[in-house]
């Protein structure tokens, strides 16, 4: 476990090295193509369509190959209906004894490939669909069910490059391609680093878990979850019979310290000027939407109604001509974002493995909208426009004017 944990952390400091320099590399294309730090909404949009050219696969690759298992699954319909409705043991015994060849081989090479994922990548409590593979099979019966081929889409833009580039110039042109391939290298070699360490948190998880089972057997611990808020060299102090304090005290605090924790909210934080976000919420007149503005992520425009994402569960019943809100974006709901009409969060931005997801599986998504939550409310019927970052509000279930903050209290610092 040790020198697991030390080739943990070299990758570690090497996935964050590569997360650097694609920040800086987009610092980079941005002061050159606005010539400022801050550039204007109309540089913004131009940035944002850039950066959609930008193609990370590897980090889709278990998306993508769970497509191909669904795509496989719907050929055989008397397969596929008995297979979506069944409960989740009986789906299980079905895909493993009962399908196809080209089924079973699939399902087992994701297992094999990808049975390290779990639903919150870092949430290390959580089973993997290697432990769990009923995770796995209740994430296929949703893809079943929810098709999202029938969503509602008012337009897909597809940005060509013609498009992008027009008005730049041949010199501009071309530094900035040249700069768009370094930040692509960066990024895939990113996503490259970040499914290792979500692998080596695997394998970490499995050897820890052997390594408590002895010590539970011996009475060293009471019980297995203790290994989870316990420190490397605390448990090598415990290994070594040295009792400095009560162990399970320890444990018994940090977990209630923990489950504190998931109950906090932050805002955003920035460095250096912020993006100015005051203006989120454009009232207009009587007879128009309401306008809320905010940072596209993802092109196209989807038209459905909103369902507000606090958890997997929530995500996990979301229905296709719905539009998901949350303050973050998790990397856990990725497996979920394809069957949403589009996404909108608080926080985000372009070059997170999350906002790639996006960008490949045609989801309008939007962030950097304050507030979000008091903004938007569950039913309400919107358009979202990620082209340009604007989601209008047709009906609204709540009266808007009673569920916003005021204008002054809508600034982010």
């Amino acid at each position: 476990i040790s020198k697991l944990l030390k080739s943990f952390k070299e990758l570690y400091y090497q996935s964050t090295l590569l997360s650097y320099q694609s920040i800086t590399y987009y610092a980079i294309l941005v002061l050159f193509i606005s010539k400022k730090s801050l550039p204007d909404k109309d540089e913004a949009k131009k940035i944002s369509q850039l950066i959609s050219l930008i193609e990370a696969k590897k980090g889709t690759l278990y998306l993508r190959m769970l497509n191909l298992l669904v795509k496989e699954i719907n050929k055989d319909i008397n397969f596929r209906n008995g297979f979506a409705m069944a409960d989740t043991e009986d789906a299980q015994l079905m895909i493993t004894r009962f399908a196809s060849p080209a089924i079973s081989t699939l399902y087992k090479k994701i297992l094999q490939q990808f049975g390290h994922i779990r639903e919150n990548t870092y949430e290390l409590m959580q089973p993997s669909w290697r432990e769990e593979p009923e995770r796995l099979i209740k994430l296929l019966q949703i893809s079943l069910r929810n098709e999202r081929a029938s969503i509602e889409k008012i337009k897909v833009t597809n940005h060509t490059q013609q498009f992008v580039f027009k008005g730049m110039g041949w010199f501009k042109t071309r530094i900035t391609r040249f700069m768009l391939r370094i930040l692509q290298a960066t990024i895939i070699r990113r996503e490259d680093a970040s499914q290792h360490i979500s692998d080596m948190l695997y394998q970490l998880k499995i050897a820890y878990q052997s390594l408590v089972q002895k010590m539970v057997e011996e009475g060293k611990l009471e019980n297995k979850d203790a290994i989870f808020y316990l420190k490397h060299h605390e448990i090598g102090l415990l290994l070594n019979g040295k009792d400095i304090e009560d162990w399970n005290h320890i444990v018994s605090e940090r977990k209630m310290i923990y489950e504190m924790n998931k109950t906090f909210k932050f805002k955003q934080f920035y460095s250096g000027r912020p993006y100015p976000i005051e203006d989120s919420l454009d009232t207009g007149n009587e007879e128009e939407p309401f306008v809320i503005r905010g940072l596209p992520l993802s092109s196209g425009i989807s038209k459905g109604k909103i369902k507000i994402i606090h958890s997997l569960a929530d995500i996990q019943s979301i229905k296709k001509d719905e539009i998901a809100v949350s303050p973050i974006i998790d990397l856990g709901f990725a497996s979920y974002f394809r069957y949403c009409g589009g996404f909108i969060s608080e926080v985000g931005n372009l070059l997170t493995n999350e906002s790639l997801i996006f960008r490949e599986f045609q989801i309008p998504a939007i962030c950097g909208i304050s507030n979000v939550l008091s903004l938007l409310h569950n039913g309400d019927e919107v358009i979202v426009d990620g082209d340009n970052g604007v989601v209008e509000i047709i009906r609204s279930n709540i009266s808007f004017v009673q569920s916003t903050p005021s204008k002054e209290e809508n600034i982010q610092p």
